[in-house]
């Protein structure tokens, strides 16, 4: 879902940084995951 423009949405910023940290702790796991994931491919990601 698309998210509403920045003007549709008024100034918070205890929730720009509720999502900042958020954006953060998403962005650690994954980086994490990717590491931790085996080099070659899935089975089931070949064609």
């Amino acid at each position: 879902m698309p998210a509403p423009p920045p003007a549709a949405t008024p100034a918070d910023p205890a929730r720009d940084a509720l999502l900042n940290l958020i954006d953060t702790r998403l962005a650690h796991i994954a980086d994490a995951a990717r590491q931790a994931t085996p080099k070659e491919p899935a089975p089931h990601a070949r064609p």
